[in-house]
């Protein structure tokens, strides 16, 4: 058996040769005339580069548009961020401009989240491994005295109530036995560590599904219970929430097959483009307000320290809040794979860096 790497839906599959397997699905990144840089030497040892992390942390007022935001000082008056219903073929560049590539990118928008959090875990570092950089929120460890918002995506939902019994989620944790939800599905979230660091945080973090209006109509508000696998240097996690609504259930179920029929048709339609990708596309609730899309270019590969593994530079526009959010690069579909990453910092005003690229989409 191959060496284990988590897929798209969060379960672990084996992948074979996985030390000379990288983000071009197999193939030699350099040979493939990617640009590829490395982190930094801290002791002799090579380490991830890292930016300024993007959560919003003293967010005041989540949902409604950006033109009620009025101080931001990365991209003032949000011009470059489209919201999803407004998201058109116009929005798309030449080579990508067409009706699937539009569809399959809104059926990737239906499934990002907002996270929204109100307590730091004393479990965070106070450095980053390896370097003598501080940790996001280190300061604050312990305590209550942030409201950080980040974003995310659902990556499974199943049911769960054979498997593991009675509801997890925090209503039912403070239930006599006789009391607690028996019917409840577990919604499972992709997110950067950084936004939400283990189970303590996670207990604390309200998660909302379908913020894609100006009034925020349809969204749907559920609490997380537990973080599953988390990896502090290539900064991902995995969240668990829970619901007992069979039709959010459903719906959520009914958006994901729509996104893995579009992905089927994406890869049959560029599987055979071996050009390296030129744009990328990421989605997330800047400042925590809903949910918009942004497009821009790809800027090159980005080595995560001695490990075959990478992340990329791109210049889609992201702001405070989009942490955590979805990276997708267009035509990052190649060889019959497609592969995201979760937003993790901004290197300058204009680029940014994703985290691992690996996550199935």
């Amino acid at each position: 058996m191959g060496n284990i790497i988590p897929n798209f839906f969060g379960s672990w599959e084996p992948y074979q040769n996985v030390e000379c397997q990288n983000a071009w699905a197999g193939c030699d990144a350099s040979e493939a005339g990617a640009p590829i840089t490395g982190g930094k030497l801290v002791n002799g040892k090579l380490t991830r580069r890292r930016g300024d992390h993007e959560v919003d942390e003293r967010c005041v007022e989540v949902g409604g548009p950006l033109s009620s935001m009025s101080s931001c000082t990365k991209h003032p008056g949000h011009t470059d961020f489209i919201p999803v219903p407004e998201f058109g073929l116009r929005h798309l560049p030449r080579p990508y401009r067409n009706k699937l590539v539009l569809d399959f990118l809104k059926a990737c928008a239906n499934l990002v989240v907002r996270l929204h959090l109100g307590f730091i875990s004393d479990g965070r570092p106070e450095k980053w491994p390896g370097t003598e950089d501080r940790y996001p929120f280190a300061v604050h460890r312990g305590t209550d005295l942030v409201s950080n918002v980040g974003s995310g995506w659902v990556s499974r939902v199943r049911p769960c109530w054979e498997e593991h019994g009675l509801c997890r989620c925090a209503t039912c944790r403070e239930m006599e036995d006789e009391g607690k939800e028996r019917r409840w599905w577990e919604v499972l979230i992709v997110t950067a560590r950084h936004v939400v660091f283990d189970s303590v945080e996670a207990k604390m973090c309200e998660v909302t599904l379908f913020d894609d209006h100006k009034d925020g109509s349809g969204s749907v508000v559920l609490m997380a219970y537990e973080m599953g696998l988390g990896h502090t240097e290539e900064d991902f996690c995995f969240v668990m929430c829970a619901t007992h609504d069979p039709k959010v259930a459903e719906r959520l179920q009914e958006m994901m097959d729509e996104r893995e029929t579009l992905s089927d048709m994406i890869v049959q339609q560029y599987q055979h483009v071996d050009d390296i990708p030129t744009n990328t596309v990421v989605i997330s609730h800047p400042h925590g307000r809903m949910k918009y899309v942004s497009v821009g270019e790809f800027k090159g590969l980005e080595k995560m320290g001695d490990k075959w593994i990478y992340s990329f530079r791109h210049t889609a526009a992201t702001c405070p809040g989009s942490s955590g959010g979805v990276v997708l690069p267009l035509i990052g579909w190649w060889r019959g794979l497609f592969r995201a990453a979760p937003h993790n910092f901004a290197l300058t005003s204009s680029e940014n860096l994703s985290g691992r690229w690996g996550f199935f989409f």
